[in-house]
């Protein structure tokens, strides 16, 4: 019934049949693969194998889709903090996740010293790592994420470990700032609620650099 339905599903449409042999070999060994890092979906950016082997060693990779924030929410409410609903009208909920195999390290997840810092300050900061990340691991980058991106990201990881990714769980207490803009003074901030570790965004000016204010670099293949 699973391998119909993904060869019956048209985000699979190419390379369905690949997907779906991969996923019958995993069958008959009794073994699921995790489909968040070891199967490559077909059309989505993946990392070479020599980069993905050396990402690996110091992390954790796994593939994004391109589902829009309001998507993520109606299928994931549990995981969000109550009052999000009210938020789901505004047009930045319409925004997707890039679809792309994305890398973190997870005892790192934050970048160094981006902290109570403006975001052209933390911009300029994540450009530097960004060099950092294209020298140390050849054919990827590091980017700033949108909503919708680290959202997939958060829902992926609690829902295959039950980790929360913005919490002690990764040494990440939090706001992270991300891509999605809201006006030309402000963008969307992602964090995880202290009490219960739901999921919330809000608007902050970009001007703003209250402490726990952060960027987490998301590592991506480079566009070639």
């Amino acid at each position: 019934k699973l391998l119909k339905e993904i060869a019956d599903d048209p985000r699979y449409a190419r390379g369905a049949g690949e997907l779906a042999t991969h996923l019958e070999q995993l069958f008959r060994l009794n073994r699921l693969p995790n489909t968040l890092t070891e199967l490559k979906t077909p059309g989505i950016p993946a990392f070479s194998p020599e980069t993905a082997a050396k990402l690996k060693g110091d992390g954790e990779i796994y593939t994004l889709g391109t589902d829009s924030l309001i998507s993520l929410f109606s299928a994931n409410r549990d995981v969000f903090e109550p009052d999000v609903e009210q938020n789901l009208n505004k047009a930045f909920t319409l925004e997707k996740a890039r679809g792309t195999q994305v890398a973190i390290f997870p005892r790192r997840i934050l970048l160094p010293n981006s902290s109570g810092k403006k975001m052209d300050d933390q911009l300029k900061l994540l450009s530097v790592y960004k060099a950092q990340i294209e020298r140390d691991y050849p054919g990827a980058t590091a980017i700033m994420g949108n909503v919708a991106d680290y959202a997939t990201l958060y829902i992926m990881i609690y829902r295959t470990s039950g980790q929360i990714l913005l919490s002690e769980d990764f040494n990440a207490v939090a706001h992270i700032r991300t891509s999605t803009d809201v006006d030309s003074k402000s963008a969307m901030t992602i964090w995880t609620d202290y009490n219960d570790h739901s999921l919330g965004f809000s608007p902050t000016e970009k001007d703003d650099g209250f402490v726990n204010m952060c960027i987490m670099p998301l590592i991506v293949p480079k566009s070639k």
